[in-house]
This record gives structure tokens, sequence and C-alpha cells, in this order.
């Protein structure tokens, strides 16, 4: 009965996951009113099957986004997506671009995008575009040719690019796509396979535009396939978390140091969700500190597994200057973009360099830093989360049980890792 019912927890968390990735595949990024605006090109799939919506926001102004843009495509300069990617679809692909080509400036209507080698027949055509405001690519060519004559079956699938200018010289890039297919086993297929995959592959391409507008990459490039295989790793672990919760609530603490009170805890009473994580460091409280004032989205990331909670870019290796200088009631560690009163922390306690506390509505972050002998620290943090009750916890409560403990493994291990190999003198922006 116990090995069953383990199972059970099993599939069941699997499938809130897999449910979880499927609506970030649909909406990750975007806001509601993003989503409900009618957008140039909507009417091109009058009766679409599949709409998903993705956006982002960079700190460049249009003007600086909009050649990156106008230059995706096949052997052009590709879709900014992780070279693991481009190898796995289309092997023979070149990485995509880290420069403005002049020669693939001159976009228009009617210009058809490849998406792959020529044989395949698979393009795009530009049906609409206005230089720094909008893109919109249309196809009904994405399908083997044989699948035309065998099965009868089509597609029609079109992507919006829109560039709004935001104050202080940013963008807000909105990126829609909108797609109907024949026969039904097909359309079945595109919804249980390529909408979660669009959460990856989406995001990857809006964070690699934006890493090259903005004109810096954050952190080392590191191997697309290496990253991608060591998200794979940790799915089974997200997998049983469930099961193991009792043993992976307090790893790497002590016993008396899951007892121990932490700054914070009074402010989430009657927790579903407390977690007290623990890890020796071989470096002082000062050298630690850096590194975890400045983690979030669009910050310098988790440094975790980055596909999953950094939309795709690698989490810094350095100290950044502008995320140093922080202080009581300064919104942290945002978890979307655009940043949010519910996806990010504020800071409610703060003692450099020894206690920081985040807290949001019904959940508080606490880290503690404590020297140790021979110059180094031990870190202790703690999770509390209260679940709300309504369609808001279908999202949190998989997140949390299912994603939590890989990803604070991690996140700790490396920044063990940073903040004994890696200089925690701040680094002025790019």
């Amino acid at each position: 009965m116990a090995r069953l019912l383990g199972w059970t927890a099993t599939a069941g968390a699997a499938a809130l996951g897999y449910a979880v990735l499927h609506r970030l595949g649909r909406v990750s990024g975007s806001t509601r009113p993003e989503r409900d605006a009618r957008l140039p090109g909507d009417e091109l799939v009058a009766d679409p099957q599949f709409v998903t919506d993705h956006a982002t926001t960079i700190e460049a102004p249009p003007s600086a986004v909009w050649p990156w843009l106008v230059q995706m495509g096949w052997h052009r300069g590709g879709w900014y997506t992780a070279r693991w990617v481009d190898l796995l679809l289309f092997p023979a692909n070149e990485a995509s671009a880290d420069r403005i080509h002049p020669e693939w400036q001159d976009l228009a209507v009617g210009d058809h995008v490849l998406d792959g080698a020529p044989e395949t027949e698979c393009y795009f055509v530009v049906s609409e575009i206005e230089p720094q405001r909008h893109l919109v690519l249309h196809s009904r060519s994405h399908l083997p040719p044989d699948f035309r004559d065998r099965y009868g079956a089509a597609i029609d699938w079109s992507w919006t690019f829109v560039l709004d200018a935001l104050p202080g010289g940013r963008t807000r890039f909105h990126f829609r796509s909108r797609a109907r297919l024949t026969p039904w086993w097909l359309a079945a297929a595109y919804w249980a396979v390529l909408v979660p995959a669009d959460h990856v592959m989406a995001r990857q391409m809006l964070a690699g535009v934006a890493a090259r507008a903005e004109g810096h990459h954050l952190g080392a490039v590191t191997s697309g396939s290496a990253r991608l295989m060591s998200t794979l790793a940790a799915l089974p672990v997200m997998a049983v978390s469930p099961v193991i919760r009792p043993v992976h609530l307090r790893w790497g603490a002590s016993a008396a140091e899951s007892r121990a009170p932490m700054p914070g805890d009074e402010l989430v009473p009657g927790a579903h969700f407390t977690a007290t994580r623990a890890i020796t460091i071989d470096a002082a409280p000062e050298a630690v500190w850096p590194w975890l004032v400045q983690v979030g989205i669009d910050r310098a990331g988790f440094y975790s597994y980055d596909l999953l909670d950094h939309l795709g870019r690698p989490s810094a290796e350095r100290v950044l200057d502008e995320w140093q200088h922080l202080g009581v009631g300064d919104r942290v560690a945002p978890m979307a973009n655009p940043p949010s009163e519910s996806t990010s922390f504020r800071i409610a306690e703060m003692d450099r360099p020894r206690r920081l506390v985040w807290s949001k509505p019904d959940s508080s972050w606490s880290w503690l830093l404590t020297p140790v002998e021979g110059h180094r620290t031990r870190l202790v943090t703690r999770l509390k989360v209260r679940y709300r009750p309504g369609a808001s916890a279908l999202l949190t409560i998989p997140l949390i049980e299912l994603g939590d403990f890989a990803m604070m493994r991690r996140m700790l291990l490396n920044l063990r890792r940073l903040a004994t190999t890696s200089n925690s003198e701040p680094t002025p922006a790019a």
C-alpha cells in the first residue's frame, strides 16, 4: 500500500508539473492585458486552436532591439535560442548571430524567412512590418511535405513581434503565436508537445534578443548542451520531491538549525511549507553577501537551473554593482518579468552581511550568514509559504512541492562555488 501511495503521489506530482509547464508555455512573461490585446496579424489565423503570449522588458530602446529582430531566420541571425536547441532541431544551422548584419536589415512584406534548410520548404512570409514597432510572420509550410500528401495535413501559423517604448529608454517586447492544424491528431500532438516546449524556446528567444540589445550577457557563455543535461538530470529529483519531503525540508541543516528560530519567522504564521537548508562555504560572510543580494530575473539570476528560472539566460559569474545598494523596503529577487508584488520579494530586514529577510504576500525567505572558524561561513536559509486557497494554488503548490528542493540545492551549491572561486568585488554595469 505504501508503494502504491508513493507511485500515486509521484504520478500526481508529474501531472501537476506538466500542467504548470503547459500553462507557462502559453503565458509566461505576459500580463493579462497583453494577452487580451489585439495585435497586428491576429486576423491571419482567424480561429486559432492555440495562442501563446510571451513578453519581456528590455533595458534598451526599440531602435536597439529592432535590428536584432529583423535579421532572425535560418542562416541569417538565427533565433537567439541556446546552441543545443539549434543543434537539436537543425544540426546544420549556424550559431545565432552576436552582431548586427547590415545585409539582413532590409526586410520587406512578401520576403521569405527560412526556418530550415531550403529543401524542407519550411519558411515564414513577412505579412506586416513597421520598423521599430512590429513584425508579423505567417506560415502554411511548417509541415513535412509528405504529411500534406499522405494525411491531408495543414497548418496556419502566425508570429507577431511587437515593440512598445517604455519610459527610461526601455522596451516591452511581446511575442504572440497563433496556430490552427489539421487533422485532429496533429493538433493534439502540437498541444501536448510544442506548447509546453514553447516555454523554453520562446523565452530563450526573447532573452537572447534582450541580452544582445542591452549590449551585454550576464555570466560566462555556458555550453547549451551542458545546461540542458543538468536540467534534465533535475527532473527525477523534482518528481520524487513529494515522496522525500521530510528529508529535503532540512537538507544540509542540523536538527538544531531546523528547530532554531530564524529572522522573519513571524511574517508567515500558519505556513504550510517550511524548509530550512544550510551549507558551509569556505569564504567569509563579506564574500558571500554580494552574490546573495543580487539574485533575481533580469539581475544575476538564481544560480540554479537557468532554463527554468532565468528565461534561459546564464546566471551571473560576477558581482554586479547595480544590485548591491539595497535597503529595507526595496524590491528584490524578482521571479518574473515584469516584476509584481506577487512575483517579487521586498527586503523586510537586513543586517549586512549577517542577516537578510525577504518577504511577499504569504511567504518569506530568510538568510543567516554566521562566521565560523577558518574564515568560513555557515549559510542557513529558510523558506516559509502559506498556500492561499483559490486558483493561484494550482500553480503555487506544484512549483513549491516539486521544484523547490532541486532548485534550492543547486542554488546553494553554486553560491558556494561562486563565493570561493570568483571575485566578489562589484563590477560596474556594462
